[in-house]
């Protein structure tokens, strides 16, 4: 017995009813996915660009830094005594630092119960 239903061409002519707005679908949604992979590339080339540019700025404000601190040492070197306590400025203190031997450093508070 033949099977009646069965045709090839039939296979490949026929069209499903919602195989057209699938297929819109579909193509909307690769279209998408190129343009947000598109966005991300020139973002992160974006990125790296103002990554180098930060970097050479902070060179930049490094180096200005090193030479206000070469400034601010040969003008502090120059400040006398004198000077200073003219200005309000006055000798530290001697500084004492008490340091905790190793035993106490571990001991416990008794605990009532």
């Amino acid at each position: 017995m033949k099977n009646i239903c069965y045709n090839p061409t039939w296979i490949a002519t026929t069209e499903h009813p919602y195989e057209h707005y699938t297929r819109s679908i579909l193509f909307a949604v690769l279209m998408l996915g190129a343009l947000v992979y598109l966005y991300f590339i020139s973002a992160s080339v974006v990125n790296l660009m103002a990554r180098r540019e930060a970097h050479v700025l902070s060179l930049q404000t490094s180096s200005q830094v090193s030479e206000l601190e070469a400034r601010y040492l040969a003008l502090t070197n120059s400040l006398s005594q004198e000077e200073g306590e003219a200005l309000g400025l006055r000798a530290l203190e001697p500084v004492a630092y008490v340091r905790a031997s190793a035993p106490t450093a571990f001991a416990q508070a008794p605990t009532a119960f």
